[in-house]
């Protein structure tokens, strides 16, 4: 399928105005400029209960649109490289996911890299899961019925947070879901050569969180879950790739290793889109209605 118009039309705006890429600006610039997308963040609906709190890993938004009743626990780890991006900037996603759950949405606010590299965003996501599912009387959720979920780099972090509750019997997980998500450092795959530039994300981006992120040291399974040694007896996947994203093979090649563990996983393959069309929904009506797709299997899978 070629470019949704509304996507040609953003991509024509965005060459024509020629910003500079991530990694040309200093963070305090990239992280503001990256805050002040404000036209493009889906917008969110208002909600019965909105606060935000704390755990001993990172501070945290809780969302919850049914505070009368107990409610499945999805703990939502924001995209943007591991550099970019925080629990404002996904606000309005959160708030659609929780209307549109039945879910409490806990957001987690870990500090970013390159400040905090490798593991230390997976260490925060994961201890917040931990504590937030041992104090979910406080906020009438079920500790039996939780999910993690992320977008991109936030997607990398639901995927190794499955992992690592797996391997360290820590709480258990009954869903994953990887919003177009990053999966490992690997530049070489297809969907890399023929999206490297003109479709937003580009390939050096990409080059450039990784590198925020890992520093000069390799990748390990916990950072690029697809080299985990077996992704057998993880939760149930939910995973979403759009078709014109360089991480689009990643994604597709995560689901299948997934499946080929014997993991119950449902893909999602969104033609003529690119990366982050969901989060940027105030853009592209197809994320918003992809979101509500998306929501409809979250709360089917946790009912």
């Amino acid at each position: 399928m070629s470019l949704r118009p509304e996507v040609q039309s953003f991509l024509d705006a965005l060459a024509e105005q020629n910003p500079p890429s991530w990694d040309e600006l200093s963070l305090v610039d990239a992280r503001a400029g990256f805050a002040g997308l404000t036209d493009w963040f889906v917008d969110g609906p208002q909600l019965a209960k909105v606060r935000d709190g704390a755990t001993a890993a990172a501070m945290v938004r809780i969302y919850d649109d049914h505070p009368d009743r107990v409610t499945p626990l999805l703990m939502y780890f924001h995209g943007g490289g591991w550099v970019l991006g925080d629990v404002g900037t996904h606000d309005g996603l959160c708030r659609h996911l929780a209307q549109k759950t039945g879910c409490v949405v806990a957001s987690v606010d870990f500090d970013p890299a390159p400040e905090n590299r490798f593991p230390g965003p997976l260490d925060q996501c994961y201890r917040a899961t931990a504590e937030l599912v041992d104090r979910a009387g406080e906020f009438a959720a079920d500790p039996c019925r939780v999910a993690v979920a992320g977008d991109s780099a936030g997607g990398n972090l639901a995927a190794a947070t499955a992992i690592k509750a797996r391997d360290e019997d820590g709480p258990s997980i009954a869903l994953q879901v990887l919003l177009c998500p990053v999966i490992e450092p690997n530049f070489d795959r297809e969907s890399y050569r023929q999206f490297a530039t003109g479709y937003a994300l580009t390939a050096d981006s990409m080059k450039y969180f990784w590198r925020c992120y890992l520093g000069d040291d390799p990748p390990s399974p916990a950072a690029a879950p697809i080299m985990a040694g077996s992704l057998a007896r993880l939760p149930p996947a939910i995973v979403v790739t759009a078709q014109y994203d360089v991480l689009r093979d990643e994604g597709q090649a995560y689901a299948a290793a997934l499946r080929q563990a014997g993991v119950a996983t449902e893909e999602m393959v969104v033609e003529g889109t690119i990366h982050g069309f969901i989060h940027f929904a105030g853009a592209f009506p197809h994320g918003l209605e992809t979101l509500a797709d998306v929501a409809a299997k979250i709360h089917a899978h946790l009912s």
